[in-house]
């Protein structure tokens, strides 16, 4: 992704404080274009809920890069947490994140590593079925 990824809303994509950059939630969009919509179960399988979470993933990455000049002034990733969307009784949540977790990991090595939350919501923004945070440790 080489255009400059900018917030859908009113906040900001990254914010840095002390060390710790907050990357607000990302949805698997392609520059504009969500490529997902629908609830795991339902709409999506859960092969397509995995590939949604990756592409959330490297979202967030971009725009962590973005706001830091690259990646050389990221120390480590701290904190993931991701919100999927399914039906009732859906329960594979940390089976979707593990792509996205399978993802930073890929990419930047032992420093992809982190903690994580996954949480299980009936609905996302524009019917998402993904959105995923990032905390990081960074260099000033």
């Amino acid at each position: 992704m080489s255009e400059v990824l900018r917030p859908a809303g009113r906040y900001e994509s990254v914010v840095i404080h002390q060390g710790i950059a907050y990357v607000s939630g990302q949805l698997p969009r392609t520059g504009n274009q969500l490529e997902f919509v629908g609830r795991i179960g339902r709409e999506l399988t859960l092969e397509e809920g995995c590939i949604a979470a990756r592409l959330c993933a490297a979202r967030a990455l971009t725009v962590l890069e973005q706001a830091l000049g690259g990646r050389m002034r990221i120390i480590r990733l701290l904190r993931v947490t991701g919100h999927v969307s399914g039906l009732e009784g859906f329960t594979q949540q940390s089976i979707v994140l593990d792509a996205a977790s399978a993802y930073f990991e890929q990419e930047l090595g032992p420093q992809g590593a982190h903690a994580r939350t996954a949480c299980g919501v009936y609905n996302l923004p524009q019917g998402a079925p993904v959105c995923i945070e990032v905390q990081a440790a960074v260099r000033d």
